[in-house]
């Protein structure tokens, strides 16, 4: 069984946050509690949340609003996500729930700043000049077959009017 929980404001008592569970809840309830904590964490808008309750000596209030089987708790927890965010809960949820990164959207600030980051980091660059020489070495030798990003503009250009002439020969063929 899966549990679908809710944070709430403890003064206003809105919903704050839709999540799920297979452990226990009092285990996922003191996860939530200490990982803004955590120097691995990020500082996301629901730990920023939790942060700043514990500023003021509070703490968000958990409550189970359902138990689903395995198999149907990601419908499940989305749609409790449209269900509060359609009656005007703020929500601190980053996704629409269920698995991966469905909704989530990066501010442009963010946008910037990751950008920023990756243009000034050594690592980075080193491993997009790796990667950009292994593509080049499996594409010359034809064990590749998608995509010429890694390729030179004047590269890109031949392909492309090689592949104009043969779909111009095709079509002629069989129009």
């Amino acid at each position: 069984m899966v549990f679908i929980y809710v944070l709430k404001d403890p003064i206003t008592l809105e919903v704050k946050y839709v999540g799920k569970t297979a452990t226990s809840i009092q285990k996922r309830y003191s996860q939530h509690k200490h990982n803004w904590k955590r120097k691995v964490g990020r500082l996301n808008r629901l730990n920023s949340w939790i942060k700043n309750l514990d500023k003021s000596n509070m703490l968000p209030i958990i409550e189970v609003i359902d138990e689903v089987d395995n198999d149907s708790w990601i419908e499940a927890e989305m749609g409790y996500i449209r269900l509060f965010k359609a009656i005007g809960c703020n929500l601190k949820n980053h996704t629409m729930g269920g698995e991966g990164t469905c909704g989530y959207k990066m501010s442009k600030s963010s946008i910037v700043k990751r950008n920023n980051t990756l243009k000034t980091s050594d690592a980075w660059a080193k491993k997009n000049i790796e990667h950009s020489n292994v593509m080049k070495e499996k594409h010359a030798e034809g064990s590749i077959n998608f995509g010429y990003g890694h390729l030179s503009i004047e590269k890109r250009i031949e392909i492309g009017n090689r592949h104009s002439k043969k779909m111009k020969e095709n079509y002629s063929k069989n129009p």
